[in-house]
């Protein structure tokens, strides 16, 4: 095969060896082995499965390989012959060349990549209006002491047992007061255990277990989450970026 007729994701045979091509250079050629890869990968328009190694195809390895046609993958470049010239008539001029026909880029991409970015930027909201709400709370809260009435025991996707405890506590104008905690924790609490806790005086509904987890882990756990869906969402974005480059490039 000829350096001009590799494409993005074109399939082709290197010494039994199926592979695709992820990249091209000036005058190399960056493929990955196919057997790992699902054959109807570019359907889906995602990044390669697992730890891939990648292999360079230079100019001496170019003409030992040879192109695949499987459904779905585009069809290789190919150059026209020109006509014979006649010796009675005059040479007619340069046949036109033939592009191969670039794929379009995997629009999949740019709409998951908006999305994780929406969503990144959305919890990255909720995390400040959580955390001022937090410092709000505290500069206006009560401590008070608690004891624990019941434990409910439940188990998250990955079969970890959480645990949620329900207080008891009696506020400043001696009226008692049953609180749940609104997040999860790894250990059980024991039940007669006395555990302190930071209520509202105008609203003793609202009421926190006096601990890190219990009245920061709403605004780190929003934050961290959007983030990460941020990070994800800007990787994706490059990504994108690069195959319309590389298809904007082909298709001139």
């Amino acid at each position: 095969m000829k350096h001009s007729e590799f494409i993005i994701h074109r399939l082709f045979l290197y010494q039994g060896t199926e592979y695709i091509c992820t990249d091209i250079g000036t005058r190399t050629i960056i493929a990955v082995s196919f057997k790992d890869v699902r054959e109807d990968w570019w359907l889906y328009s995602t990044p390669y499965p697992g730890a891939m190694t990648e292999s360079v195809f230079d100019e001496n390895r170019l003409p030992a390989c040879q192109p695949i046609e499987r459904p779905g993958s585009p069809p290789p470049a190919r150059t026209p012959e020109k006509p014979p010239v006649q010796a009675s008539t005059p040479s007619p001029g340069p046949a036109p060349t033939a592009h191969a026909t670039p794929a379009l880029p995997p629009l999949r991409l740019l709409v998951l990549a908006t999305a994780f970015c929406v969503l990144g930027i959305g919890s990255l909201v909720y995390c400040a209006s959580s955390s001022l709400h937090t410092r709000a709370f505290f500069a206006r809260a009560t401590r008070a002491i608690a004891t624990v009435t019941s434990v409910e025991d439940s188990t998250d996707t990955k079969g970890h047992h959480r645990y949620t405890p329900t207080l008891v506590f009696t506020d400043a104008a001696g009226k008692t007061r049953t609180h749940t905690s609104s997040l999860t924790e790894d250990a059980p609490r024991r039940v007669g255990e006395e555990v302190p806790v930071l209520y509202d005086p105008q609203n003793p509904v609202e009421a926190r277990i006096e601990d890190f987890w219990n009245t920061w882990g709403t605004p780190l756990t929003s934050g961290l989450a959007g983030l990460l869906m941020l990070g994800a969402g800007t990787s994706v974005g490059k990504h994108f970026s690069k195959v319309l480059r590389q298809t904007d490039g082909n298709a001139r």
